[in-house]
């Protein structure tokens, strides 16, 4: 009996098990809740590299999402360990490997929170996690790999509209510029819009996960396209680019201000004239990197190295801001000034004045929080009515909409000024506070020319020639 149940065993390994083919596509069709077919060849291996290989998989999707399908997938192979099982029912949606050579799928999310891609049995209520994850609730792979493919997302809880197209090719026999792959994102992420070409030396990672897969290979990746209103360029390399990516590489990014960018990624940036950032981006483990060997906004010149914390709560932004020169216009708009793009109302301008008299966006420092060093050579008030600041240095803190600058010094007019100063945008009205130590300044030298009626200063008399 053993010998004729261990023939039976290799015989249903060697033939892939035809005999499950139906009971597959019914248990899954009762686990998923939506029609599942398997039309073609289908081949089931059990023991060794546990996986099943499908000419053609379709997946079906609830009429009331208005798709045509959730997956349309032919040649696909899926890769399972028995220990995937267990944790499947226990609500982790994690495979090792999927691979198709054709895919077609349609994630639909209505505005009530229920998605085409929340299958089998589901609550009342989707899950917070869900809500929270942009693609929640779909199956995760160590490995996700497409010969070629189309995605359209559509989540209005999200917010996201995009369709995503895939082709390319690789492998021993595919060498020289046909070997790779190319996809398209066009459409909307949040409030984002986007429209990006990305072109992938080798097996594009869509979406693969970096949680699942921590080892998954590098593989050179080119992104150009554009942002927001913000023309971007990333040449380096990949390991995911969905969910939470993984990357580094040289940036270019040009846009009209960064607080255009800034907004759909909850990030506060201020109203700013047109920027140029050159330098490096790499993202791993939920923070953003950016090391900004050059970055122009307006006449103003930085630098700098910044981590931008994405998973924490709220987001954090911290490091060191450097550079030859900051032009106070080219922030105005932050702290009350007109520079930027728009002009302030004429009821709003402030005639004849040094200081800008403007509201600030209190609202914008409850985003998130900082902490970063300044050290900037020269700031310019950008009028002749202040003598610009040499050697400012300070260090920024955001904590729960209290905006503090602490250690702040620089140097004006043969003296210095140190102390603090510090805005909390949670009183009612707005607490604003200085304690600064001058010494040495020549007051009528930094501040000649605030009033209009000021006179000029007296002639320097004329030594007499001897």
């Amino acid at each position: 009996m053993l010998a004729v149940l261990g023939l039976g065993v290799a015989w249903g390994e060697y033939s892939g098990w035809p005999v499950l083919r139906q009971p597959i596509e019914n248990a899954a069709t009762r686990g998923v809740g939506v029609p599942v077919q398997m039309q073609g060849q289908v081949r089931t291996h059990l023991l060794w590299r546990p996986r099943l290989e499908v000419e053609h998989l379709r997946i079906a999707s609830d009429a009331r999402f208005g798709a045509p399908h959730l997956l349309d997938a032919r040649h696909i192979t899926l890769v399972w360990h028995w220990g995937d099982i267990w944790r499947w029912q226990r609500g982790d949606r994690l495979l090792q490997r999927l691979q198709a050579d054709q895919l077609d799928a349609h994630l639909m999310r209505i505005a009530g929170g229920d998605a085409n891609w929340q299958l089998g049995n589901k609550d009342d209520k989707p899950r917070a996690e869900e809500n929270s994850d942009p693609l929640g609730g779909l199956p995760r792979f160590g490995s996700l790999v497409i010969g070629q493919g189309q995605v359209a997302w559509k989540d209005a809880v999200q917010d996201v509209d995009l369709a995503i197209g895939v082709k390319g090719s690789e492998g021993e026999a595919v060498t020289g510029p046909a070997s790779g792959y190319e996809a398209t994102f066009k459409g909307r992420y949040r409030t984002m819009p986007m429209d990006l070409q990305v072109r992938a030396g080798s097996t594009l990672p869509l979406l693969q996960d970096p949680e699942v897969a921590p080892d998954a290979q590098w593989v050179p990746v080119r992104v150009a396209g554009t942002v927001a209103s913000a023309r971007l360029l990333f040449d380096g390399q990949a390991a995911a680019l969905l969910g939470t990516p993984r990357l580094d590489g040289a940036l270019s990014f040009q846009g009209r201000s960064l607080a255009e960018v800034g907004r759909p990624l909850g990030i506060t940036l201020p109203q700013t004239p047109p920027f140029d950032l050159r330098g490096r981006l790499s993202q791993a483990d939920g923070v953003w990197r950016l090391q900004a060997s050059r970055a122009t906004i307006g006449s103003s010149r930085l630098a700098g190295d910044l981590r931008f914390h994405q998973l924490t709560s709220p987001r954090r932004l911290t490091g060191e801001l450097t550079g030859p020169k900051l032009a106070f216009a080219d922030l105005g708009p932050a702290i009350g000034g007109e520079g930027g793009t728009a002009k302030a109302p004429p009821q709003q301008q402030a005639q004849g004045r040094v200081l800008p008299q403007r509201r600030f966006d209190l609202p914008s420092l409850k985003v998130m929080d900082a902490d970063v060093n300044v050290a900037i050579d020269e700031v310019d008030f950008g009028t002749d009515a202040m003598a610009p600041l040499k050697g400012l240095k300070t260090r920024i803190h955001l904590d729960a909409g209290v905006l503090r600058l602490d250690d702040l010094q620089a140097s004006v007019s043969g003296g210095q000024f140190k102390g603090m100063t510090q805005l909390d945008a949670n009183a009612q009205p707005a607490k604003w506070q200085a304690r600064l130590d001058v010494a040495g300044v020549d007051i009528a030298g930094w501040m000649r020319g605030m009033r209009k009626d000021a006179a000029p200063p007296p002639p320097r008399p004329t030594p007499p020639r001897p």
